[in-house]
């Protein structure tokens, strides 16, 4: 099926309203040695749609069998990668899955501290 060219934003205008903020981990070394590590460094942000219980929709859509605590769909350009941490209302979750189709791209992730 040929999609129009933008399709891809109005589905984000239409259903992408949750935002999920991308944490990177940054590493530094002091002049004595010692390694700092810093995790909560914002990456970046995007817009989702967050579901959930999505695990049986996806063994079903897919055929995958995913132990996933949340399911983010969002825009493919959306730049995360897989063992990212994700925040969404307070709570970090680590990135196991990333699922792309033509039209959008799938993220699952299990909550993590």
């Amino acid at each position: 099926m040929l999609l129009p060219d933008n399709f891809e934003s109005e589905i984000s205008s239409h259903f992408y309203d949750k935002e999920i903020t991308v944490l990177e981990t940054r590493e530094t070394i002091e002049a004595d040695g010692g390694a700092i590590r810093e995790d909560n460094v914002i990456k970046t942000t995007f817009l989702g749609n967050v579901r959930f219980n999505a695990q049986d929709l996806l063994q079903s859509e897919v055929g995958l069998t995913i132990d996933a605590d949340i399911t983010i769909t969002c825009r493919n350009e959306t730049n995360v990668s897989l063992n990212d941490c994700l925040v969404y209302l307070g709570k970090r979750y680590k990135v196991n899955n990333l699922i792309p189709s033509d039209s959008h791209l799938t993220i699952t992730s299990k909550e993590c501290q």
